[in-house]
């Protein structure tokens, strides 16, 4: 007999991310009910695809938006640095160490940006009470054998259900991951009921141990205490066909045009201004395409910087698809790119991520080799599978561009092979499914 299994999702992307997707499905297949517990808010991103009935979506209408415009770490809770304006120097702070003062400094303008955003704040909170109260009076309704809390709003509100209701089977799941030192005290308790969350579940989910050891870390958890089950960030199956026009006929392309693909956010953390203005440089019959996951505008400034790096020869496919077509839209292109920036700059998200990337899962379904940059963990993937080529300086993506289509045969076999030993999603979620059964 199938179990009752909640999904408690906060965010608004559910419809592009091929994990929980796949997730859901999977356990919808083996007569499982699964019951989405999450929002409704205003987004860019595409609607999740059709479940069938033993899936069904429960959410909250919340009015407050996830702000997508992505700071970077060394911006982000840094207060230190802001000077405090004084015309004199008392006595009293002469005579304070230096580490003292800086210290204090600190916490002062920490309170200062917390007043000033008391009103966006409010709002958080009082949408964060509501969803969390949502959560567990629909938990309590159903008697769940299993209870899966996704990231930090949807793993602080299951672990705060979980002090008041009894779940057999508490998991955390983490793919991405927010550092503790947030700016704004609201994401600070959030972050706190998310440390409690991963230390207290009796599993957690994460894409590999090497994000599992980034995520315990960031969230206080020693790695050796928990049970830990590897689910890629991937899609499953296979393709059923090897060519797509998609491209060709959104942006009237001839066939000889060979398309490198950029697939997911068009952003700073992906260098993609860096990279529309390298591709200036590469021969005429050469196109650089981004395909965006989710709904942008060309009015929007960031992808006017692009659009100017690129001197307009770069292409913007900036509607998303539905899920059940990204592999027709990767179909179309010849060659995709896989770059992110330093995690030093952008946060430890941004880390551990050769299981974590969706775009570099969908390029080798669909058997498109890969010019990815040398980053731990990715570099091991495409050296063993020798699936594409990897750079270190955007200088050497046109070099690595002409090696792999002098031996482009050689390259797309192995990355069908890649996919199918390393990113499959079905081959990985058998143990959980174990567990689930159990």
């Amino acid at each position: 007999m199938g179990k009752r299994i909640a999904l408690i999702f906060e965010e608004d992307y559910l419809g592009s991310y091929p994990s929980f997707i796949e997730s859901i499905s999977l356990l919808s297949k083996q007569g499982h009910k699964v019951d989405v517990i999450g929002t409704t808010r205003v987004t860019q991103f595409p609607s999740p695809p059709q479940f069938p009935q033993n899936v069904k979506f429960y959410n909250l209408s919340l009015s407050s938006k996830i702000d997508r415009n992505y700071s970077n770490e060394q911006s982000a809770g840094n207060f230190d640095d802001t000077p405090i304006q004084s015309k004199k120097i008392s006595l009293f702070k002469y005579f304070l160490p230096s580490k003292l003062k800086q210290r204090l400094r600190g916490i002062l303008n920490f309170l200062k940006f917390n007043f000033s955003q008391y009103q966006f704040q409010k709002r958080l909170i009082i949408d964060n009470l509501r969803y969390t109260t949502f959560v567990l009076s629909r938990l309590a309704r159903k008697k769940y054998e299993v209870v899966i809390g996704v990231d930090l709003g949807g793993g602080s509100a299951a672990y705060i259900s979980s002090l008041f209701l009894s779940i057999d089977k508490l998991v955390y799941w983490g793919l991405e991951i927010t550092t503790p030192y947030q700016p704004l005290v609201y994401m600070r308790i959030l972050k706190f009921f998310e440390e409690r969350m991963c230390y207290n579940s009796d599993l957690m989910l994460t894409t590999d141990m090497a994000r599992a050891k980034d995520v315990c870390n960031e969230n206080k958890t020693p790695i050796n205490k928990k049970n830990v089950i590897c689910l890629p960030h991937s899609p499953s199956g296979f393709c059923e066909s090897k060519h797509s026009d998609f491209f060709q006929k959104l942006f009237s392309l001839d066939n000889e045009i060979v398309t490198i693909l950029h697939s997911g956010w068009i952003h700073e953390v992906m260098k993609s201004t860096d990279l529309a203005r390298i591709a200036t440089q590469w021969p005429n019959d050469w196109k650089l395409i981004f395909h965006e996951r989710m709904k942008r505008k060309i009015t929007e400034p960031y992808i006017k910087q692009v659009i100017k790096a690129g001197s307009n020869t770069v292409l913007l496919s900036l509607n998303p698809v539905p899920y059940d077509q990204i592999d027709h839209v990767v179909l179309s292109s010849k060659i995709g790119i896989v770059i992110y920036g330093n995690h030093e700059e952008w946060g430890t998200s941004w880390i551990s991520l050769a299981k974590g990337s969706g775009k570099i899962a969908h390029y080798l379904k669909c058997g498109k080799p890969v010019l990815c940059i040398n980053l731990p963990g990715l570099n091991e993937i495409i050296t063993k599978y020798q699936c594409g080529i990897l750079f270190d300086n955007l200088e050497d993506i046109q070099s690595g561009i002409y090696k792999i289509l002098g031996n482009y045969s050689f390259y797309s076999q192995n990355a069908y092979k890649c996919y199918r030993e390393e990113y499959e999603f079905s081959n990985y979620f058998k143990q959980f499914t174990m567990y689930v059964d159990s």
